[in-house]
């Protein structure tokens, strides 16, 4: 009884699980390039409101946007590694770096697909 119980739970469970094998990486990572060229363009020109669109909403990411929105831009140089994790065709990782005079700092940024669009889904600060 208890074997038929565990292998209907674990069919179960990899039935829902959704894994992207054939990601067309091309695609992912020209659309990605896209959103985040026009992030850092909102960045350089250091317009506050329209950042809202690169985050996902949610207590976390709404509490970043309110410390962010304190800063001027022009006083960082934000870079965003070429180099990109791909998880499936909707989430993708990558290293945010931001500079302010002689400090750098890296997070490890994910970014998830809504509506066409990159956002920023989370992002930790890397510390290895």
């Amino acid at each position: 009884m208890k074997k038929i119980l565990l292998a209907t739970i674990l069919i179960l469970i990899l039935s829902c699980t959704t894994i992207d094998k054939n990601v067309d990486k091309i695609s992912v990572n020209s659309s990605f390039n896209k959103s985040k060229a026009e992030f850092l363009e909102i960045i350089k020109r250091n317009n506050r409101n329209e950042i809202d669109k690169f985050f996902i909403k949610g207590l976390r990411n709404n509490k970043i946007l309110e410390e962010i929105k304190k800063y001027d831009f022009n006083d960082f140089l934000l870079i965003i590694s070429d180099d990109i994790e791909i998880y499936s065709s909707r989430k993708v990782k990558t290293l945010l770096l931001i500079n302010n005079g002689i400090d750098t700092y890296y997070f490890d940024v994910i970014w998830k697909k809504r509506k066409d669009i990159w956002k920023i889904s989370s992002f930790y600060e890397k510390r290895d």
